[in-house]
């Protein structure tokens, strides 16, 4: 492979115990080309946090990847990798063993060749699992049994996901390509629809039959689940990450975060930095 579409890559131990390893993982790429093909040596699920990139499990066919998904990489299964943009990403990686994961889960090796096929929709108590489990590691807070507990509750929940979710088409990809690349743009029917190369009608009709919601709420749910980042782990102003969310009020941001979530942006941040009796309230909310 030509060495112009290598991107920098800093990766970052987080936890490393009994079989499972939590990682980062941060993309810089120089070019939005494909990067050569790889197959890892365990079974990984990858939380985007920010940003995109483009899983290619064959020449043809692209899935977009942004902090609305989580993303199956099988053992041994050869897959490229694209940054569209060239924006790069952060991604939270959850690496088992094979001798783990059948402890923890049975047939979970055939349901991460299932999931593969797609890249499947988080729900709003996974969104904030990943990131409650990000901040935990990144700051160096909670005790083995929490992190490994967090991961357990997200594989399980992960891989019936992956059983029930069929892939989109290529022309749905593009779309949501598109919104990841400027998830705080005022998108309108008739962009996307240019985009996908379908009349607004037909759009509106596939992607809800494809995704499993409309457009907006597609749109939507991405702008939370990557302020959702910000509200986690860091301490800018609410209404700094409304803002830079594409919200159009801190009143308006808190209204879909509550929707979403079940807890205001203020009081999950206060909630983070809880005993953990505290936080599981939080998270099992809905």
């Amino acid at each position: 492979m030509d060495g112009s579409h290598i991107p920098v890559m800093t990766r970052r131990v987080l936890y490393d115990a009994g079989g499972l390893r939590v990682g980062q993982v941060a993309a810089r790429p120089v070019s939005p080309g494909c990067m050569d093909v790889e197959a890892p040596g365990a079974n990984v699920l990858a939380f985007p946090l920010r940003g995109v990139f483009a899983r290619h499990p064959s020449p043809r066919r692209e899935l977009v990847a942004t902090a609305n998904h989580v993303v199956a990489f099988p053992a041994d299964q050869p897959y490229r990798v694209s940054f569209p943009g060239g924006i790069g990403d952060d991604v939270l990686v959850l690496q088992w063993s094979s001798e783990a994961l059948v402890t923890k889960l049975p047939r979970a090796e055939e349901r991460f060749l299932a999931m593969a096929a797609s890249n499947d929709l988080l729900e709003p108590g996974q969104m904030v699992r990943r990131s409650v489990l990000h901040r935990r590691l990144a700051r160096g807070e909670g005790d083995p049994l929490e992190i490994e507990g967090l991961c357990a509750e997200l594989l399980r929940s992960c891989l019936r996901i992956g059983e029930a979710q069929p892939p989109g088409p290529r022309r749905i990809e593009s779309v949501k390509e598109a919104v990841a690349l400027a998830p705080d743009r005022k998108w309108t029917l008739s962009d996307l629809a240019e985009i996908a190369r379908m009349s607004p009608y037909h759009l509106a009709h596939v992607f809800r039959q494809e995704v499993g919601m409309p457009v907006y709420a597609y749109v939507l749910r991405l702008r939370l689940a990557q302020a959702l980042s910000a509200v986690v782990d860091s301490d800018t102003d609410i209404t700094t990450i409304a803002l830079d969310a594409g919200f159009a009020s801190h009143s308006h941001f808190t209204l879909h975060f509550r929707t979403l979530f079940g807890v205001t942006p203020a009081a999950l941040r206060r909630g983070v930095g809880s005993r953990p009796a505290e936080l599981r309230k939080i998270v099992t909310a809905r």
